[in-house]
């Protein structure tokens, strides 16, 4: 290696790493979450505006799972009060727990309580 391209690695390598740590401080960090097209969704993804209706005004409380079914649609409409299912095998889902299931499209909301 030539004695200037050697200078020129260590002025990119320097300004490369120096930029990295002064950068690494200010970028927040980035968390990606893909959904996917069917069963069981974070709660945490599920907006307000998804809770309120799916709790029906508040019949309902403490959401603890959310089951993603689109095609459910079809056979149960938009949105539905399912009421009290004790949990186990739901389609070609297990696991599903027991609780308070509603419907509004595409999720299943799962509710630990009824008010």
């Amino acid at each position: 290696m030539t004695p200037w391209l050697r200078v020129v690695a260590v002025l990119l390598l320097g300004v490369g790493f120096g930029g990295a740590l002064a950068c690494s401080a200010s970028i927040p960090e980035i968390r990606l979450y893909i959904e996917p097209s069917r069963g069981f969704v974070d709660t945490s993804t599920i907006d307000s505006w998804m809770r309120s209706k799916g709790s029906f005004g508040g019949r309902y409380f403490g959401l603890i799972s959310a089951i993603k079914e689109p095609d459910d649609q079809r056979t149960y409409g938009k949105v539905v009060d399912w009421g009290y299912w004790p949990g186990g095998t739901w389609g070609k889902l297990t696991g599903s727990p027991a609780g308070y299931y509603t419907y509004v499209y595409p999720y299943w909301l799962v509710w630990r309580g009824r008010n």
